[in-house]
């Protein structure tokens, strides 16, 4: 496999590259898959034990190529557990869904309140350096950074 194919854009149309092995000091199998985080390929590794005869360590090396070529073949990815799936769902939509349920509501004072709530939430992520994508990095170190945004923005202001 070619290196531009492994690092280059390419491999990101793909989502991972396929698993290889590396003999040395230290036996390893490692690929590179899509981390939706950051939108870039990210190196996986996994070691094979030392204790072993070669025999075993290649064995154990095919053992473990198989199977991650199947599960990234059916769309696994190391980086996005199937558990938080939820957690991947982009924030922008998160915000629209809950401005959706907003417009719904009797009180017109309410929608205004809530959607001007949101207006600010959205100025705010503006202004970070890496903005929220995903709905689980809504957690409780971003709300604070959100509570502490407008102190902090009085304080940048008087110096």
């Amino acid at each position: 496999m070619c290196s531009k194919f492994r690092t280059g854009s390419i491999s990101k149309l793909v989502g991972y590259t396929y698993p290889t092995l590396h003999k040395g000091e230290r036996w390893f199998v490692d690929f590179f898959a899509l981390d939706p985080v950051s939108n870039g390929m990210k190196r996986k590794r996994y070691y094979i034990g030392n204790g072993l005869k070669v025999s075993e360590k290649k064995r154990r090396a095919a053992e473990i190529i198989e199977t991650l070529t199947k599960q990234l073949m059916q769309g696994w990815n190391p980086w996005a557990n199937a558990d938080d799936s939820r957690g991947f769902v982009l924030f922008e939509d998160c915000m629209q869904r809950y401005l959706d349920h907003v417009e719904r509501m009797d009180r017109k004072k309410t929608r205004q309140s809530y959607t001007s709530r949101v207006n600010i939430l959205k100025e705010f992520i503006e202004t970070l350096g890496t903005p929220i994508k995903y709905a689980y990095q809504f957690d409780s170190s971003f709300c604070n950074d959100f509570i502490d945004w407008p102190a902090m923005e009085q304080f940048i202001m008087t110096y």
